[in-house]
């Protein structure tokens, strides 16, 4: 066996090898088609923050990776979409939250009974000395606000 290959970078037909061009920004590119599937895992598992954070810089990683190209690649593209689908579901989540609560106000008013209860029962002090109105109060007037 000759080690000492004079065909050494070249290929067997004798013309040079040239190994394959990698374009600029393909490291970009899969971190946002990742970060924009954590958006979207994330939206789904009804947190608020994570899913804004991954899906903006899934969106911000995909339109630098472009770069100087003409064009997105393709996995800038579906980062894209990853990115601004999970930030839509994130909003239609808060959104149809906000909407249930508003639209059901007993669940909210028994939810802060409850937790006036709980407070008292760990402090020992009842809520309304603490903070001058129980969070029941509170609540109460949150939501005749709406409703008037």
């Amino acid at each position: 066996m000759d080690f000492n290959n004079s065909n050494q970078g070249r290929t067997p037909q004798g013309y040079p090898y040239r190994p394959p061009v990698k374009q600029g920004g393909e490291s970009l590119a899969g971190a946002a088609l990742f970060l924009g599937a954590i958006s979207i895992v994330t939206a789904f598992m009804m947190t608020i923050y994570f899913p804004f954070i991954f899906g903006s810089l899934a969106i911000l990683f995909a339109l630098l990776s472009k770069g100087q190209a003409a064009k997105l690649a393709k996995y800038a593209r579906a980062g894209i979409i990853c990115g601004i689908a999970g930030l839509a579901i994130n909003v239609a989540v808060i959104v149809s939250s906000f909407i249930f609560i508003l639209n059901n106000p007993d669940i909210l008013t028994r939810t802060a009974r409850q937790y006036d209860q709980m407070y008292e029962q760990i402090y020992g002090i009842d809520s309304e000395d603490v903070f001058g109105d129980s969070l029941e109060d509170i609540v109460g007037d949150f939501i005749g606000g709406f409703n008037s």
